[in-house]
């Protein structure tokens, strides 16, 4: 009946570390499910998984024990109701919130307070400090510019230039209105592109 389905859930997420009474029944069982899968799995497709949900710092030296541990913390946290999320991010992730919160200039989204916890728990940069980084590589005046997002958008549009060829550069620069020397070659348009872009 309901009642040994009920418990046999509850011995399963006893097992695997699944927080029943927190997620409640439904989202135990799918969070539940999506653990036994990671027993099933392959040290190289547990570390693709890892990759695609994190950037920790230490992915090359995990066991499968540690990538399946964090797996099954990062699926709870998905499946968590948000005010239980927001109370894990108060309890363990605080400075990291408050600092995205203050670079992007608003509340936080389900999606980034997952990604402090994960940050606080395990290391790594937030995806706003791998942006700033890639920005400040690329040359890009991240405090200049009005948000992240605009930086974003800008160091994509430098590496667009990178992949294309010295007919399209040419076009761009008429397009942006800038004369051109006829002779440049392609890493002297993109470079002068990419110096337009910016300044």
């Amino acid at each position: 009946g309901p009642g040994a389905c009920s418990t046999d859930l509850r011995d399963r997420c006893g097992l695997q570390g699944v927080p029943l009474d927190a997620l409640g029944a439904e989202a135990a069982a799918s969070v539940l499910r999506e653990c036994e899968g990671f027993l099933r799995m392959s040290t190289e497709e547990l570390r693709a998984a890892c990759s695609a949900v994190g950037a920790w710092p230490d992915i090359g030296r995990l066991s499968d024990e540690l990538m399946i541990s964090r797996l099954k913390q990062v699926a709870v946290w998905r499946a968590m109701p948000l005010p239980a999320l927001q109370l894990d991010c108060k309890a363990m992730a605080s400075e990291v919130v408050e600092a995205m919160a203050a670079e992007i200039g608003r509340p936080l989204t389900r999606d980034e307070l997952q990604e402090a916890l994960q940050v606080a728990a395990w290391g790594g940069l937030t995806r706003q400090q791998q942006l700033r980084e890639a920005c400040l590589e690329a040359g890009i005046p991240v405090e200049r510019l009005e948000s992240i997002d605009q930086a974003a958008a800008l160091l994509e549009q430098l590496q667009s230039l990178q992949s294309k060829g010295v007919a399209e550069l040419k076009s761009e620069y008429r397009r942006l209105g800038f004369a051109q020397a006829a002779g440049g070659s392609r890493a002297k348009l993109a470079a002068g592109l990419s110096e337009a872009l910016i300044w």
